[in-house]
């Protein structure tokens, strides 16, 4: 083997490197949104089971040392603004507004996750009744409903 042959195959290795490497991150990265959807919709559930018996949806997180145990209001003990998700924390969980009617539950991409483009940011709003799933690479939530769907479904 010559010098330039060697120089050849090391050259096609890079490339193929550099092609697969974001290919792969981007897998994992929505992976790992699967994981943040899953847990908001823990979210919901817990909220529902709440109201279920009290007179309001939760408006924290409650929290058994880092686990995410239930929801409550914010004077019970070991209520929490926000929490991140199991499994490596790659999403910070928050409860964004609650009330007697409805309530609004978020999860925002930490460390790696925050680099998932448009939909860092995810969020359910229930009113009503009614389920609305929206996304954004920030917290304005501003994705049109085809990217929306996209940061949704797997």
């Amino acid at each position: 083997m010559t010098l330039i042959e060697l120089m050849v195959v090391v050259a096609i290795v890079a490339l193929l490197g550099a092609i697969a490497t974001p290919l792969y991150l981007d897998s994992v990265r929505k992976g790992r949104r699967a994981d943040g959807v899953a847990a908001l919709n823990q979210l919901l559930l817990m909220q529902e089971r709440y109201r279920a018996n009290q007179p309001q949806y939760a408006t924290h997180l409650l929290l058994d040392g880092t686990a995410l145990v239930g929801v409550g209001l914010a004077d019970d003990a070991g209520a929490a603004a926000s929490a991140t998700t199991p499994g490596g924390g790659h999403y910070l969980l928050s409860i964004v507004s609650a009330g007697t009617t409805g309530y609004a539950v978020r999860a925002v991409g930490q460390g790696g996750q925050a680099r998932d483009g448009d939909c860092v940011v995810l969020q359910v709003d229930v009113s009503g009744g009614n389920i609305v799933h929206a996304s954004g690479a920030t917290a304005a939530l501003g994705n049109a409903t085809a990217a929306n769907q996209a940061c949704w479904r797997f």
